[in-house]
């Protein structure tokens, strides 16, 4: 798929044996695996997308320019800024396509996310090296191996990546995994790694929650957060359970069909009434996954920023400001606060502060001893991780050419225990302070650079030697050194 003087696009010539359910599983080639079967039954290859035709013999194309113009590489093997060719359907204006626009030559900035269709239409171009994409989905539109996505190219996103996304897949994912460490609570235990939380369109989950709500002899003490499992950004479709919430709700899944409605869309989680506070105000971590390859399986980590809501924090209230951190509902809110610009950019900067700044934080005020964001915080989270990937992987594509990042929220309450909340596809990467522009430059730009790096057999171990990624899986290497020390042989 790759060079040939890249290993990442050949075979592994070893067989590993020590998690033949996950990582070590037999896998079929890609165009017969059941990956592949459901990646088609979802898609729509006909017609236009993004005013892009969808051309069958686009990959020969590709082929024969690649043939008839290689693509000439330095001495580190890493392509020109002029031969990194990318296609992204971010908008110009979007701090990612700038950060893109920095690194690569850009192509078909006209065709982006969620434009209107226009009467001109255009082809891909057959120069284009990788496909950088704000749309999730945009595979489903143009099918891998002819349409897009041909030997010698690269993509953001893996399909099946849903499963990680969707709330009620997630909450199902991690039940059924749990099966697998039954009686090994030391190696992983569902509930002690995300609220307990039940899948109102699953009879028996719907039970429980009616059962759980009609016995609350404390109606008024907040307990569940009620979530729209799919297609919410921003704070959208959560509500805090409170009393009237909670007769609304055992009044819908009482009726005869309440619980037996396939198309119900909705989860009930546990609610965390004591997260640990910074000057009365509750936030939270988003963490960046990113996938480097699902062939061979490599998993890197990435710190993100703390979140703080701009509300003092009430367990009792359920003004989306106090209990929600996310970066939309803070803007929306201090926008509601009549405030100057410059007092609306100091409040930002507030809101997102790096992993660094709260370890300071915490060790001047005596809550923790240094070293301890290292020690428990990132470890727990890249563990968390591996283990979110390993319950999923049946259900990514294993190609090559796929790479994907991902943001992902976790709580910490006031026991210092960290609570992974959600997983989120294209996570907003945006230059909102002078601290998130320039963490965020570095993020993508590595990205980028780590792709080609592995397209074209680069030292990528090198390059990854610059950057403030750290590994959670290197599928390249055998046995236990893949795991970099965060699972033991008999948790595997």
């Amino acid at each position: 798929f790759f060079h040939s003087s890249s290993p990442a696009g050949s075979p592994i010539s070893y067989q590993q044996n020590l998690a033949p359910l996950f990582e070590d599983k037999k896998t079929w080639p890609v165009y017969l695996s059941p990956q592949w079967d459901e990646y088609i039954s979802v898609s729509n290859f006909t017609g236009t997308f993004q005013s892009l035709i969808k051309d069958s013999s686009y990959c020969d194309k590709v082929k024969e320019f690649q043939e008839k113009y290689p693509i000439p590489l330095g001495p580190d093997k890493m392509p020109s800024k002029e031969n990194r060719v990318i296609y992204a359907d971010y908008t110009r204006t979007m701090f990612v396509h700038k950060v893109v626009q920095e690194k690569s030559r850009t192509v078909l900035t006209n065709h982006y996310s969620g434009m209107k269709d226009i009467p001109d239409k255009d082809y891909l171009r057959p120069d284009i090296t990788m496909f950088y994409h704000l749309s999730s989905g945009w595979h489903r539109n143009f099918k891998i191996g002819s349409q897009f996505l041909c030997p010698g190219q690269l993509y953001n996103h893996i399909p099946g990546n849903s499963y990680l996304n969707f709330k009620d897949l997630t909450a199902l994912a991690f039940r059924e995994y749990g099966k697998y460490y039954e009686g090994r609570d030391e190696c992983f235990n569902p509930w002690a790694v995300t609220p307990h939380t039940l899948v109102l369109n699953d009879k028996e989950q719907c039970e429980e929650f009616v059962e759980t709500l009609k016995n609350d002899d404390n109606p008024d003490k907040i307990k569940w957060i009620y979530k729209k499992a799919r297609y919410s950004h921003n704070g959208s479709g959560l509500q805090v359970v409170d009393s009237q919430i909670a007769k609304e709700l055992l009044e819908l899944y009482s009726k005869p069909q309440g619980c037996d409605n396939k198309d119900d869309k909705y989860l009930a989680q546990k609610y965390i009434p004591n997260p640990f506070l910074i000057n009365g105000k509750k936030f939270d971590f988003r963490a960046y996954m990113f996938i480097v390859s699902t062939d061979p399986l490599m998993i890197l980590y990435h710190d993100g920023f703390l979140r703080v809501s701009m509300a003092d924090y009430d367990e009792d209230s359920t003004n989306p400001a106090a209990y929600l951190t996310n970066t939309h509902i803070t803007e929306d809110y201090l926008k509601s606060q009549n405030m100057t610009q410059e007092e609306y950019n100091r409040f930002m900067e507030d809101q997102g502060w790096d992993f660094d700044h709260f370890e300071r934080y915490m060790v001047n005020n005596n809550f923790v001893d240094k070293n301890w964001m290292n020690n428990y915080v990132r470890k727990h989270i890249k563990w968390a991780m591996l283990h979110i990937v390993r319950m999923n992987l049946d259900h990514l594509l294993i190609h090559p050419g796929v790479f994907e990042t991902y943001g992902l929220d976790f709580l910490l309450d006031e026991n210092f225990k960290l609570w992974f909340i959600e997983l989120n596809l294209t996570p907003s990467i945006q230059g909102t302070s002078k601290e998130k522009e320039k963490v965020n430059r570095k993020f993508v730009s590595d990205q980028i650079d780590l792709e080609y790096a592995r397209m074209y057999g680069a030292d990528f171990d090198g390059i990854l030697e610059t950057t403030n990624f750290h590994w959670i899986f290197d599928g390249r290497k055998i046995g236990m050194e893949r795991y970099h020390g965060l699972i033991t042989p008999n948790c595997v």
